[in-house]
């Protein structure tokens, strides 16, 4: 019909003739032309004997009721239901298959039509003759059940790969290493397939991953610069965040407001007013103040909001535009207009604020807010077109659903995809990935267990206790963080390093308590470091802008004389060493590597500092780490300690095993060297004299050897990689045969992190109220001395306390020593040992004889094993002399019987008594004293009185043999 019936519509002018001759024109007006369009085509369909869609719609109508017949007016949906296309095309064609007669006689047209259509589709008419001859023949019913049977064997295929599947899911290595290793461990398996270096650092997700977990450090920079540039100055002259918050709302209402209702009935006049009485009070102070508030905000917010592409246009504009603008409710705008999905919800804030709450405030927390949404926006764009690039068989458009406002993207359907959602202009993009490439950007489900959270809240105040507030803890670890920051870094040495780190200390000290200056704010901005926020000291009587700068340790509190308040002041101080020792080799680091790889992108200078300048990346968790890391303290860290020393070792596989060799191996060697007498006899004794532990862990500096003749060292720490292959080369070189396969197991299973302190405790104090002596598996001994143990009483409660007091955090004040005899100590072994200097100073020097008391304990063993061996070979030559099986006894047997024949007749009698004897017999003779003998023989007259009778003496006491 194409180019037909438009051919005879072109006419739009009609020319007519009146009978008065007389030539006129009329128009033909639309729904003219639209009629007689319709009549044209109907006339056509007539004269080709087509079928318009209404009649066979109407017939197959009538047709479904005598198929399948049911009742139209019960229930609309399901007349709904049976009267659409798809369903009456399903009965029509069911009946055609089975009784291809019955829909001819019945439904007339569509089977003309449908056989009209099967003459263009020459396989589709070959299949139904097909199927007919089957049918006529017989052998359809044979085929039915060949299908079924198949079917059946389908079925089970295909519970068979589910059941394998659910199976295979337990050892699966992304399953494992996301919950265990890193929470974006399947991406970042994507990111190593396609290769590191093909990847533009720009492009690359993993250091996009890795800013969004440090995050919260552009937090502390934003609100660290407004402390400096705007509160600061306020205070100086005796005004608060309060006056500056109202001087905020008034230039709203005085400008973008001035022709709305406002809070409390201010009004654009009134504002004003107030605006001119404020500056005449206060001077320039208010406004040199909004003015540096609003460049903080365009510096560290505003522009990002243009860059991130993530808004609608009039979104941004209202964002960006005003200088004024203090207060807005962004995120319900978000959820209203794209869901929650769209906005993230992991977002967190300080108490709640409403529209009559202080601007200043509400606009802090919006910025925050916001900030954090760009981020997690900017990640999450950037894994979905790393996938799109490099993994797009992996990634699938969302489906999206109509809710009367928006099309909301949905969650998958499948098990296996997992849906994340990031926003484009304005609008929510949602896309599919494989469930553990998603898992890490989505909430962590564990995080959420109430079993996480009592970890979480028990071990917390173990780990701040260990590390935070132990300055023992930080001068150990300045030394950790250096050695493995010079080993990690390209180029670096302990001598070039020294000077770039001296220049680091001032900046990263002052930045931890709040006053970052320009090279540490660049480093807030690129989220290269894991920020001080702290979200367990809030106190209820701090305003909510106050609570946020004391998170950040950028305005503690507002302290008052109360001794409660001078003690969190010294704590907070106390926090910001440690956390100033900590960012020390980070701020070099980032020094370093802007001074001297110039041509290194920003992305892989962060991603370097984060990782490998000093501690590890300690935000880099798996999903279960809310459950491992408080069962097992401190094993995240252990963890990416060990991942940061195999990427350096990856990346610079010569340089660093020549710094190990240089800075691990070599020293041991060193070591090794004194403990034969190569470097003097002097030297021999006070490394036989230091404990194996010690020169297992650390590098020996000899000193001397005090007037008891014990040994003075110095222990100096190893970085944590450093030290374990340090121990493991010194366990080598030791070479104790037998014992080197046990003693290299021991030391490496010694690595282990440290299990929940509280757990231990439990554990030992059920075991000591138990009434056995719970047993110390670090140091290899039970907790109280046996001597103390039996003896009982309050010294062996007191010994009990000592030892729980060591072992959770006592030591940080004071460490008692094992109990047993005490020794009388030097002047040196007192300054060490006393109160607050055995955590500092003992962890340096040490006064130690225990290496001879470890060597002779060893001796010790080995001859209480020769003489154990012997008693049993003995023993087994006895017993068969004893049944008479004398002449199988071995030579084996008989010389161990002449090594020990001072105690062949005892052991004979012992022999007999355990072949032949009672309980009693057995025990007599096994018995070490007279006091024990009594007791034997007081059960035996209790348990037979006949026998034992005339044992008794006269005057009733027992005669013991």
């Amino acid at each position: 019909m194409k180019g037909r019936v438009p051919r005879r519509l072109q006419q739009f002018r009609k020319v007519v003739y009146e009978p008065t001759g007389r030539k006129i024109s009329r128009e033909v007006g639309a729904g003219a032309i639209k009629a007689k369009y319709k009549e044209l085509i109907r006339k056509e369909i007539e004269r080709r004997r087509l079928f318009g869609r209404d009649a066979i719609m109407n017939e197959l109508i009538d047709f479904t009721h005598k198929w399948k017949p049911f009742d139209a007016f019960v229930d609309p949906d399901y007349t709904k239901y049976r009267y659409s296309s798809r369903e009456l095309y399903a009965d029509a064609l069911s009946a055609l298959l089975t009784n291809p007669g019955y829909l001819r006689d019945n439904a007339p047209k569509f089977y003309e039509g449908f056989f009209n259509y099967l003459d263009r589709k020459p396989e589709m008419r070959e299949l139904y003759e097909r199927i007919q001859a089957e049918i006529n023949s017989g052998a359809a019913q044979r085929s039915l059940v060949t299908r079924t049977r198949l079917g059946f064997l389908k079925r089970e295929a295909e519970f068979r790969a589910a059941l394998e599947k659910k199976t295979s899911g337990l050892f699966d290595k992304e399953a494992w290493g996301t919950f265990f290793i890193d929470k974006y461990f399947a991406i970042l398996q994507r990111v190593k397939k396609a290769g590191e270096s093909n990847i533009p650092a720009s492009f690359n997700p993993r250091y996009k991953l890795e800013a969004l977990d440090h995050a919260t450090t552009e937090a502390e920079g934003y609100l660290s610069q407004l402390e400096a540039d705007v509160l600061e100055p306020l205070r100086a002259t005796g005004l608060s965040a309060i006056d500056m918050g109202e001087y905020l709302m008034l230039w709203r209402v005085a400008t973008e407001r001035a022709e709305m209702a406002n809070p409390l009935g201010w009004t654009k006049e009134r504002a004003e007013q107030r605006i001119e009485e404020m500056d005449r009070d206060f001077g320039p102070v208010l406004k040199e103040a909004k003015d540096a508030f609003y460049k903080l905000r365009r510096e560290w917010f505003i522009d990002r909001v243009k860059d991130a592409d993530m808004y609608a246009p009039e979104l941004i504009k209202s964002i960006t535009e005003s200088e004024n603008y203090a207060t807005f409710d962004i995120v319900g705008h978000l959820e209203e207009h794209h869901g929650r999905e769209a906005t993230g919800h992991i977002y967190r804030q300080v108490g709640t604020f409403s529209e009559t709450g202080n601007p200043l405030t509400a606009t802090v927390m919006k910025d925050l807010l916001l900030m954090r949404s760009i981020n997690r926006n900017i990640t999450v764009k950037g894994v979905v077109e790393f996938f799109q690039q490099y993994a797009s068989e992996e990634i699938k458009p969302a489906d999206t659903k109509w809710n009367g406002r928006f099309h909301e993207v949905q969650e998958s359907g499948d098990p296996d995809w997992r849906l994340v959602v990031f926003m484009q202009g304005g609008k929510a993009q949602g896309y599919y990935l494989p469930k553990w490439a998603a898992a890490g950007l989505r909430e962590n489900p564990v995080q959420s267990l109430v079993i996480a959270k009592m970890l979480r809240a028990s071990a917390r105040p173990f780990k701040s206790l260990f590390t935070e507030y132990n300055p023992g803890f930080w001068l150990v670890n300045i030394i950790r963080d250096y050695k493995s920051a010079v080993k990690q870094l390209p180029g670096l040495s302990y001598r070039k390093f020294l000077p770039i780190y001296v220049k680091a200390m001032p900046k990263a000290f002052k930045s931890t308590l709040g006053h970052p200056e320009e090279t540490v704010r660049e480093m807030l901005k690129q989220k290269m470091l894991i920020s001080v926020a702290d979200y367990r000291e809030d106190l209820p009587e701090d305003l909510q802008l106050e609570r946020l700068l004391k998170r950040y340790n950028i305005h503690p509190t507002v302290f008052n004389s109360s001794v409660r308040q001078k003690f969190n002041r010294f704590m907070i101080h106390i926090k910001g060493l440690s956390r100033g020792f900590e960012r020390t080799p980070k701020v070099a680091g980032y020094m370093y590597l802007r001074n001297n790889r110039p041509e290194m992108a920003p992305e892989k200078i962060a991603h370097i500092v984060r990782t490998r300048a000093g501690s590890p990346d300690f935000m880099r968790l798996g999903l279960g780490a809310p459950l491992y890391n408080n069962i097992a303290l401190f094993s995240n860290a252990i963890k990416e300690g060990w991942r940061s020393a195999y990427e350096s070792a990856k990346s610079n596989p010569v340089e660093y095993a020549w710094k190990t060799t240089l800075y691990n191996v070599f020293p041991k060697l060193l070591m090794f060297a004194g403990s034969m007498g190569f470097l003097g006899l002097g030297v021999k004794k006070i490394l036989d004299r230091a404990s194996e532990y010690d020169k297992t862990n650390y590098f020996i500096i000899p000193v001397g050897l005090d007037k008891n003749g014990k040994a003075v060292y110095f222990r100096v720490p190893q970085d944590e990689t450093g030290r374990f292959v340090g121990g493991v080369f010194w366990k080598l070189m030791r070479n104790e045969q037998p014992r080197i396969f046990t003693s290299l197991v021991d030391y490496m299973a010694g690595q282990v992190p440290t299990v929940h302190p509280a757990a231990e405790l439990l554990a030992a104090t059920v075991e000591y109220a138990s009434g056995r002596n719970p047993y110390d598996h670090f140091r290899q001994r039970p907790i109280i001395d046996e001597r103390v143990f039996l003896a009982g009483g309050a010294r062996k409660h007191r010994e009990f306390a000592k030892w729980a007091s060591n072992q959770f955090g006592g030591g940080i004040v004071y460490r008692f020593g094992y109990s047993g005899v005490e020794q009388a100590k030097t002047t040196l072994e007192k300054i060490v040992d006393a109160p607050i200097t055995s955590n500092i100073v003992g962890r340096f020097v040490k006064v130690s004889d225990y290496g001879l008391r470890e060597k002779m304990n060893l001796e010790l063993q080995e001859v209480k094993a020769l003489a154990a061996k012997d008693m049993l070979l003995m023993n087994d030559g006895l017993r068969k002399m004893l049944e008479g099986r004398g002449e199988e006894i071995t030579d084996e047997e008989f010389a161990a019987t002449a090594r020990r024949i001072g105690s062949l007749g005892y052991q004979y009698q012992k022999a007999l008594a355990q072949m032949y004897g009672n309980i009693y017999t057995q025990r007599l003779i096994t018995s070490r004293s007279k006091a024990e003998r009594g007791v034997i023989m007081r059960r035996m007259i209790e348990d037979n009185q006949e026998i034992f009778k005339s044992l008794i003496p006269q005057k009733g006491k027992l005669e013991t043999p």
